[in-house]
């Protein structure tokens, strides 16, 4: 049963699942608990499904890192056709039961499996560093989902709130691969780092987050959050970038893995305060 959970990388998916909670209630005038459950349980099924099928076509570079060798697949702990059939009947269980609430929350399901999946992971991962705009997008769509599951349509505010996720990957990315810099070489993955240069992706990350603090601050104000909910979202993105600017003046290997945490934490941190601008009246 554990590698069945562990192929779904839970810490991911639950960081994911909290953006599509936190749009999800943004997004809702009166929340009806069956419909936000069963919307939850479609975006939780898409996001392992899609996940599970990545370790499949991620099987053959996860035996060659270091860090990935121990996964179900290139352990042998689970085979690859198991995985697939896995992964596959989640995702296809999530978007049905998607369809029930809305077909564009159905759509937006399927569209974060094909960017992820086939564009991503398949055509972009492993031949250009500029892959990551698409794994972005890939990753904002839970965002996404949670907003057109709560209101039906996809507005401004939705698009912006989804736009932070967009913006934090590439720190989320990145900082990883600083890190694990030989087995991404190995791999032959050519992640930022590896083919620009720790220092110049580190900057990179910089104006990332730097963009990240103008669309944090602006889904703040088209969403009408009180002077102090954009004060404290402000200072958590402003936070952020100091640290990653210290970061990129003297770039580390070292370091690299507690900035990685530190995105992951900011991410969250971010959302929990918008989160609060519906439990803060």
């Amino acid at each position: 049963m554990k590698p069945f959970i562990e192929v779904t990388k839970p810490k991911q998916t639950m960081l994911l699942l909290v953006t599509f909670i936190v749009a999800y209630i943004v997004a809702s005038d009166n929340i009806n608990l069956i419909h936000f459950v069963i919307s939850f349980s479609a975006v939780a099924l898409a996001i392992s499904g899609t996940t599970a099928i990545n370790m499949v076509f991620d099987y053959d570079i996860d035996k060659i890192m270091r860090r990935t060798s121990v996964r179900p697949l290139p352990s042998g702990r689970l085979d690859k056709k198991t995985c697939l059939l896995y992964g596959f009947t989640l995702l296809v269980i999530g978007i049905i039961i998607g369809y029930v609430i809305n077909p564009l929350f159905a759509y937006l399901l399927f569209l974060g499996f094909f960017i992820d999946i086939l564009i991503y992971t398949i055509l972009l991962k492993r031949k250009t560093p500029l892959s990551i705009i698409i794994g972005g997008i890939a990753g904002a769509i839970p965002s996404l989902a949670g907003w057109v599951a709560a209101c039906g349509y996809i507005s401004l505010e939705g698009i912006l709130l989804a736009s932070i996720v967009f913006l934090w990957i590439p720190s989320h990315i990145w900082y990883l691969a600083m890190y694990y810099y030989e087995d991404f070489k190995k791999a032959k993955i050519p992640a930022m780092p590896i083919v620009a240069g720790m220092q110049k992706t580190s900057w990179m990350i910089v104006l990332s987050a730097s963009a990240m603090l103008v669309v944090t601050a602006s889904t703040a104000f088209f969403l009408s959050f009180n002077v102090y909910l954009m004060i404290l979202i402000s200072m958590i993105a402003i936070y952020f970038i100091v640290k990653s600017l210290k970061f990129a003046i003297n770039p580390s290997k070292d370091n690299a893995m507690h900035m990685f945490k530190l995105a992951n934490i900011t991410l969250f941190a971010l959302y929990m305060a918008i989160f609060l601008s519906r439990v803060i009246v």
